[in-house]
């Protein structure tokens, strides 16, 4: 059973979004919405989301009932640096969605946030690039909940199209991660940024922070090693 053929990866969305922050980090909220101004309106209503491509046929494995469970978020940052925010299926880059929140509180028009992701509200790019960790064994089928050696960066389009398949039998492949901090997911922009949509949600943003900032020396020392 051979592997299916990924399109080369398409960013910019991305390189859009990056061009937002950088507004909205120097305080010019009227420029970051004019760079918005083509994304906005744009949800899974109005542009669907292309689906990866498959195997013809696929397969469903028997799982024992385990359930997923999220890993500590030191873990997920780790990962998300290892990946370079990159995902490991298709290729693409992704946002982690602290940025994307962050986003939508400056610009709640043109990018409104639902908390549950209504299809019809929410952008289209929380759907689609926002950063996910994937355990790439699923849980239910023997996976380990937390090793860092079967978590993944991934897409949310792949997230949720590849749910608890095996590779396998979709016919993708685990891609090697990309070079350290090729993209690095506005990690670098996510300080100022918080800072310059006024502070929202404190204790969320502040963990992610300081988990990031934490994660960050340890893998440069693990990578050198």
């Amino acid at each position: 059973m051979g592997v299916v053929e990924i399109p080369e990866p398409g960013n910019e969305v991305v390189i859009r979004l990056r061009d937002v922050v950088t507004c909205l980090v120097r305080g010019d909220r009227c420029a970051a919405s004019a760079q918005l101004a083509l994304l906005a309106g744009i949800t899974c209503v109005t542009h669907p989301i292309g689906k990866m491509p498959v195997r013809g046929r696929g397969y469903s494995p028997i799982g024992s009932g385990a359930l997923t469970q999220t890993p500590p978020r030191r873990i997920i940052a780790m990962v998300y640096l290892r990946d370079s925010f990159t995902c490991r299926y298709c290729g693409r880059w992704t946002v982690p969605t602290q940025i994307l929140r962050l986003i939508s509180v400056a610009l709640p028009v043109e990018f409104p946030f639902h908390p549950r992701w209504r299809r019809d509200i929410a952008p289209r790019a929380y759907w689609d690039i926002s950063t996910s960790v994937d355990h790439v064994n699923a849980v239910s089928t023997g996976g380990d909940r937390q090793d860092p050696a079967n978590l993944a960066t991934a897409c949310a389009r792949c997230q949720y199209q590849k749910s608890s398949l095996p590779l396998e039998a979709l016919g993708w492949e685990l891609r090697a991660p990309v070079k350290l901090g090729a993209w690095d997911g506005m990690m670098s922009e996510y300080p100022a940024l918080w800072e310059a949509t006024g502070r929202p949600d404190e204790r969320h943003h502040k963990s992610w922070i300081r988990a990031f900032s934490r994660a960050l020396p340890d893998q440069h020392a693990a990578t050198a090693s």
